[in-house]
């Protein structure tokens, strides 16, 4: 049996030990030498992991607070 799911294995896979969901980029930040303190540093690295959803969250909190700005003010 185990030989039958070595022979299904992928090439690329097999060279990688059999790791499927395991990705092996380059780490930019790692947090074992951090040059801040390591919430900080570990918000930092999350916000550069997440790049799309970090602009999306700047592009919202933008467009509130130029239409909270211009708000008609009923006194």
């Amino acid at each position: 049996m185990s030989a039958r799911r070595i022979k299904k294995l992928n090439p690329i896979v097999a060279l990688r030990g059999g790791i499927i969901t395991h990705s092996f980029r380059r780490n930019h930040v790692p947090l074992d030498k951090p040059k801040g303190s390591l919430p900080f540093v570990l918000a930092i690295k999350l916000m550069l992991q997440n790049m799309k959803q970090s602009i999306m969250v700047g592009i919202i909190f933008t467009v509130v607070s130029f239409i909270s700005s211009f708000r008609p003010c009923y006194g």
